[in-house]
């Protein structure tokens, strides 16, 4: 918010009158012409006017701070301000504080966050610096932000950023594991867990254990959130599920149900993905565990539950993969 009770206008600075303001050039484009504030007009006509001359001295500095406030989306302000950084070797550290102050007040702004993402790269390269307490800094920052608003992509991004340039990972699954136990819908910090472990460990035998039993523990909570079934998804994507007696029974434990976790159309979803499995691998199944008659009919009728009542504004979409098992199996939609 502008405060003009004690702001001096650059017109009307001494230190300011060897600068020739250069006006916004609008012609005839605009049809409904912005009603910018005179402080506005003020600070983004001398702007451009130093902008011109490429100067770059501590007064420059100053003005681009008074235009960010203003503006802080404008990218070629925050361009030039870098360039003045770098040229007066300013203080990154002090600079840190101004953007942290434009962050508070912009938290969705990819601008800021980019500029902020410099400076630290910046500062990276002194090795005076301590690298390990600048890095601790930012992913303080980033959660703070986060227990404003979980789900900020910017700022999710930027925390990505920030573990993956320099491998901070150590405190970051159990970061994941908090910000699930706040709100386990955060779909946002399930991406960002399935990316830290990926980036650490992969995902061997024992990991995907070990998550199988973290994830069900919130499927069975929340059997109606779809990040959660996406985890399992991801979990499992390459590898066979019609081997995976536990999922299988996991399922079927919830489609017997009376409650309205049997309804949860991504149970069902997950659940053909497994009967589609195990058609695809028969012959890998003990004998008397199934029949290929009995696991096409399943297919065939979850489809069909789906689209007619769990999922019916995706009711093409299931028509769409009843057309297919038809192709793969040769059954007979029923």
């Amino acid at each position: 918010m502008e405060n003009n009770s004690q702001y001096v206008f650059y017109k009307d600075r001494e230190e300011w009158k060897d600068v020739q303001p250069v006006e916004q050039d609008e012609k005839q484009r605009s049809v409904v012409k912005i009603n910018y504030s005179e402080k506005f007009v003020d600070v983004y006509n001398y702007i451009r006017a130093v902008m011109i001359k490429d100067e770059r001295s501590e007064r420059a500095l100053h003005l681009t701070e008074d235009a960010l406030i203003l503006n802080a989306a404008n990218y070629s302000v925050w361009y030039y301000r870098r360039n003045i950084l770098s040229e007066l070797k300013s203080n990154l550290e002090e600079e840190l504080n101004f953007v942290a102050m434009c962050i508070n007040e912009n938290q969705k702004n990819y601008q800021v966050w980019y500029h902020r993402q410099w400076i630290v790269m910046e500062l990276s390269k002194d090795l005076n610096n301590d690298l390990k307490e600048i890095i601790e800094n930012e992913l303080l920052l980033t959660e703070t932000f986060l227990m404003d608003d979980n789900k900020n992509y910017h700022v999710w991004q930027y925390r990505h950023w920030i573990s993956n340039t320099y491998r901070m990972w150590d405190s970051e699954l159990a970061f994941t594991d908090k910000m699930l136990n706040q709100d386990c819908f955060n779909n946002s910090a399930w991406n960002y867990r399935y990316y830290v472990i990926q980036s650490v460990s992969g995902f061997t035998d024992t990991v995907v254990d070990q998550e199988t039993d973290y994830i069900l523990k919130f499927i069975k909570l929340s059997p109606e959130n779809e990040s959660s079934w996406n985890y399992l998804d991801g979990l499992y994507k390459k590898r066979d599920l019609y081997s995976q007696t536990r999922l299988i029974e996991f399922c079927q434990q919830l489609q017997q149900g009376d409650s309205e976790a049997s309804l949860s159309p991504y149970l069902h979803s997950f659940s053909l993905d497994i009967c589609l499995s195990r058609l695809r691998n028969i012959d890998k199944l003990q004998n008397g565990d199934c029949d290929r008659d009995s696991l096409i009919k399943q297919a065939i009728d979850t489809c069909n539950l789906l689209g007619e009542k769990l999922d019916r504004i995706r009711v093409n979409y299931w028509k769409y993969r009843l057309e297919k098992i038809a192709v793969e199996f040769g059954s007979e939609l029923q």
